[in-house]
């Protein structure tokens, strides 16, 4: 066995591992009805946002850019990116969801709802925040704020529809 083997071995033991305590965490955390449990498909995710980022550049701002794509309005009303101070990944992927976030969702999604949220809200909710590990500024509590209002109007209109639409509430399913 050679240690080129022998490493991959050991990296594809280390991913089922961690795979294994992913999916424990999110049906724990599923009870508390605070996270709706699905296993995140990382192809999928890579594949909503290699036409906004190359999927050879290093790092982790591929998959920032692509869960927020893959995720937002389908499981979540708004996404919030918290990253370190003067980290280039998150700012990379603060720059690129900042300017696409809703026109690159409505290109790669095929859910109904996806495209009547759309049509009410032009701009999903989208914030990104630095910290340095300090408490945030009057600002960032404000940004919340706003974030917050944004991400109930969608929650408000995603829900309406759902009840009134059966069309939508069996796309978003």
């Amino acid at each position: 066995m050679t240690i080129f083997t022998e490493i991959v071995i050991a990296v594809a033991c280390c991913l089922y591992i961690w795979d294994q305590f992913e999916k424990e965490i999110k049906q724990i955390m599923s009870g508390s009805n605070l996270l709706e449990y699905h296993p995140i498909d990382v192809k999928k995710v890579v594949d909503n946002a290699k036409d906004l980022i190359s999927p050879y550049l290093s790092g982790e701002a591929i998959l920032t850019i692509g869960t927020a794509i893959t995720e937002v309005i389908d499981h979540v009303d708004g996404v919030i990116s918290i990253g370190p101070f003067g980290c280039m990944p998150s700012r990379i992927a603060d720059a690129i969801l900042s300017e696409k976030l809703s026109t690159h969702k409505y290109k790669v999604s095929v859910n109904k709802l996806v495209k009547e949220v759309l049509k009410n809200y032009p701009n999903l909710p989208f914030l990104n925040i630095e910290t340095d590990g300090n408490a945030f500024p009057q600002v960032i509590d404000i940004k919340l704020e706003a974030f917050a209002l944004q991400v109930n109007r969608i929650n408000q209109l995603i829900t309406q529809m759902k009840e009134t639409d059966a069309d939508v509430k069996e796309a978003a399913h």
